[in-house]
């Protein structure tokens, strides 16, 4: 009998929920108190940051939920981040990093004055921090050695505290950074800030006196989840418009973007927009806290995180009718040989990336001169493809180079007319 039942538990596991006739969301073994304030996938790995037990690894295997805190003395857990094979967490007393997956921690603050961390940005090689200590104490920090060492970059010029980032890349040293701040009506703070110089100045680009807990990109619109009852989205940048949630008034707390579709995690539940935020839905079939405070896609899986009863968690195909994909997402980095090699006069470079990574991929000639930058963006985990034309040069010796997060790996191939 109990050998059945487990059976029947992994088999809900593996096919999903929809295969068995319940469309709705269920929640996640193992995590059920306290509050969920975020989840980050790596690789294989999926976590999630509590605000009173730290760090959990979700094992597939068995669906439930494992404490990795080893090395993590502040267990108050805000934000996570991962940049290449390092997983930071913030919390109430600064930084930590974890080189081997969660199984144990190292307190990275040199530098750091603010230890109040609410948020991370990864941009490249340089990981920012957003802190708030209270209103009219608000910093931003950079680090361009994994956390190794910080330094302030636009010193109390960022709203009354930094909530949230996201980033909207448009060059090889630098991206539009936004952050989302909280409010203080006394003095006039809140809203949306952009640097494009790596945190040195801000500029506020809209939202006033509002409290934004959450940004994301969803194609060339940014979106805002904050106090109001309201999801903001902003065409090229600074031209902010309003979307209603109809007769609803209630908080966003999270954002997450699956291809076309965008969840928003509230204190009423989680709606789907899949027409830019013109038109929501709401997916709360089966969960019972609908007070979502954080959202990520892990697989063929959406995640809820709550703010009393750990995750739940919902197969995508049910509420986006996106068609299940049975291949597992790559385990590490890797950059194969071209294919023709040699060519003429067109090739395509493939490589596989295990986690969202800020990703480069260029072409140089012989002497070292860059000749072609194919991909310069932020890229989900996933297996991809870069098509090169050198119909204009000569033939010859060339090199591609891939890199994304703190992985580099260059490779030979031969232009042949």
């Amino acid at each position: 009998m109990k050998t059945m039942i487990r059976t029947l538990i992994l088999a809900s596991f593996v096919f999903g929920t929809s295969h068995v006739g319940l469309a709705q969301w269920h929640q996640a073994n193992g995590l059920y108190g306290g509050t969920v304030n975020c989840l980050v996938e790596s690789g294989t790995n999926f976590y999630a940051g509590t605000d009173s037990g730290g760090v959990f690894l979700f094992i597939k295997e068995f669906t439930s939920w494992k404490a990795v805190n080893t090395g993590l003395t502040n267990i108050s857990v805000h934000t996570l981040a991962v940049s290449g094979i390092n997983l930071f967490a913030g919390t109430d007393s600064g930084v930590f990093l974890s080189t081997n997956n969660g199984a144990s921690w190292t307190q990275v603050n040199t530098g750091l004055t603010n230890t109040n961390v609410r948020a991370f940005a990864v941009c490249g090689p340089n990981l920012f921090v957003g802190t708030c200590y209270g209103y009219g104490d608000a910093d931003v920090f950079l680090s361009t050695n994994n956390g190794t060492s910080w330094s302030a970059v636009g010193t109390g010029s960022v709203g009354d505290g930094v909530e949230s980032f996201a980033v909207s890349p448009i060059g090889t040293n630098h991206a539009n950074l936004f952050a989302g701040t909280i409010t203080n009506h006394d003095i006039g703070g809140g809203g949306v800030y952009l640097s494009t110089n790596n945190g040195a100045s801000w500029s506020r680009v809209g939202l006033n006196h509002f409290a934004v807990h959450a940004l994301a990109f969803s194609g060339e619109n940014l979106f805002a989840g904050h106090s109001e009852g309201l999801v903001s989205f902003a065409k090229n940048d600074t031209n902010w418009a309003m979307t209603s949630w109809g007769s609803m008034n209630t908080a966003v707390y999270a954002l997450s973007v699956f291809g076309r579709n965008l969840f928003a995690g509230t204190s009423v539940g989680v709606f789907l927009s899949t027409d830019d935020g013109t038109s929501w839905n709401s997916i709360n079939a089966g969960l019972t806290d609908t007070r979502v405070v954080s959202l990520a896609v892990s697989g063929t899986e959406l995640f809820a995180g709550t703010r009393g009863s750990g995750v739940w968690r919902r197969q995508l195909s049910e509420i986006t009718g996106v068609v299940e994909h049975k291949n597992e997402l790559p385990t590490q980095f890797c950059l194969p040989q071209n294919y023709p090699n040699p060519f003429n006069p067109t090739t395509a470079i493939s490589y596989q990336l295990p986690a969202v990574s800020y990703v480069t991929l260029k072409v140089y000639d012989l002497l070292g001169r860059e000749v072609a930058t194919l991909v310069n963006e932020v890229k989900q985990a996933g297996s991809y493809s870069a098509n090169w034309d050198a119909s204009r040069l000569s033939s010859g010796v060339y090199f591609y180079q891939l890199e994304a997060g703190q992985f580099r790996e260059t490779k030979r191939m031969i232009l042949m007319k």
